[in-house]
């Protein structure tokens, strides 16, 4: 199959005598490539509370990802979008209600080495929540909205580290939250997860993430990049983990 046709599951492929689909996918795939949440190599909050050690371990040794993983760039672009279009639109209503929204902050926790700095999304003011816009597909939508909050810990993880970042510039946290929307669903299925700030938290995340550091400059010293003698979690994330190889070659096997 060429990029000039498509075929949904178990019906036959359609082509595309105008050339569009061709055109489309290559240029979404190029932009996505140079975007710089793709080019970013520095570990930050949505990466810390990630339960496989080792994948970042993979991470901070800052190697290559596996050639045999490449993911599809259409769910990141989508949420990118959602990102700048909610973004643009709590700066509309903040200019016409003040003191409701801080949005798109640059945030950095003061001698936090490895995800210590990143962008937060929004600090709703009158309650002084940070929160973390997330467009999901069905399955972790529905998942999120059964388990909560403390049944997902990269994003809870993410939430209180934005938490630190914010309260570093001076606004005493009170709460973190995620707002959730669905990629297939209306807006009034939107909803929120929230919980008491706990910076005691944030804080232990970013200590594990400074004693896989210690290991990977360890390893770094010993002249070689193969973090496998750290354990893995295996578990959903593994599907989507840019360092699991086809034959290993250096890459995780789980």
């Amino acid at each position: 199959m060429t990029l000039g046709t498509f075929a949904p599951k178990g019906k036959p492929a359609v082509a595309d005598v105008t050339g569009c689909r061709a055109a489309v996918v290559a240029a979404v795939e190029a932009f996505s490539a140079v975007h710089p949440r793709t080019l970013q190599r520095e570990l930050g909050p949505s990466e810390v509370g990630e339960p496989c050690a080792r994948q970042i371990g993979y991470k901070l040794m800052d190697g290559p990802e596996s050639p045999s993983r490449k993911p599809d760039p259409w769910p990141s672009f989508l949420g990118i979008a959602g990102h700048a279009r909610l973004d643009l639109t709590l700066q509309w209503w903040e200019a016409r209600h003040p003191g409701t929204w801080l949005t798109e902050r640059r945030v950095k926790i003061p001698g936090v080495r490895d995800g210590g700095r990143g962008t937060s999304d929004a600090l709703y003011l009158p309650t002084l929540t940070t929160i973390d816009w997330k467009i999901l597909g069905d399955t972790t939508f529905t998942e999120l909205q059964r388990g909560g909050l403390a049944g997902h810990r990269k994003y809870r993880a993410q939430g209180h580290i934005y938490g630190l970042g914010w309260a570093a510039m001076g606004y005493p946290v009170q709460h973190v939250a995620l707002g959730i929307f669905g990629r297939s669903k209306p807006l009034s299925s939107m909803y929120v997860l929230s919980e008491p700030f706990d910076p005691a938290y944030a804080a232990s995340e970013l200590r594990r993430v400074g004693d896989i550091r210690k290991v990977v400059e360890w390893l770094k010293g010993q002249g070689t990049t193969n973090v496998s003698i750290i354990p893995p979690t295996p578990g959903k994330g593994c599907f989507y983990c840019p360092y699991r190889g086809d034959g290993a070659q250096g890459y995780c096997e789980e």
